[in-house]
């Protein structure tokens, strides 16, 4: 799907809607699309660089996890919804794989070095730490995993 192809309301050529909602197959061409979309959204409002940088990195690690983690054997269906209201970013992902809530995840122990780290969670810890909220709920057989992030 491209990111022509969003829902959204009606807008006028070469607008970027403020609120969008996809179905992507959860591969990482899923996720490439998914995250130039959220990128074009976040320019259209001329989000400051580091936070779009932020933003991107935990949505390509979210986006990422339900990829690579949430289907055993073919890879299903994720749906990525973006909105911004009120200058803040909400980014939601639903799926219907394996339930996961990283907002439970064990913190990794970052006073070890990288060889003595066991490998994982770090990617979710970035996302916990740089986003202002991270949601979690699994309803209906559905993960929904939602994010929150002030713009300016």
């Amino acid at each position: 799907m491209a990111v022509d192809d969003m829902r959204s309301d009606n807008l006028e050529e070469g607008q970027v809607p403020q609120r969008w909602s996809m179905r992507l197959p959860a591969t990482l061409k899923g996720v490439a699309v998914a995250s130039e979309a959220i990128e074009q959204l976040l320019v259209s409002v001329d989000c400051p660089k580091k936070i779009l940088r932020q933003v991107l990195v935990a949505a390509d690690e979210l986006l990422s996890n339900v990829a690579n983690y949430a289907y055993e054997d073919d890879p299903g269906e994720m749906e990525v919804t973006a909105e911004i209201q009120d200058d803040t970013l909400q980014l939601t992902i639903e799926d219907d794989g394996q339930p996961f809530d990283p907002t439970r995840a064990a913190e990794p122990d970052t006073t070890l070095s990288i060889a003595d780290r066991p490998i994982g969670g770090l990617g979710i810890f970035i996302v916990m730490r740089t986003m202002d909220e991270v949601l979690h709920k699994h309803v209906d057989g559905r993960n929904l995993l939602s994010i929150r992030k002030r713009l300016h």
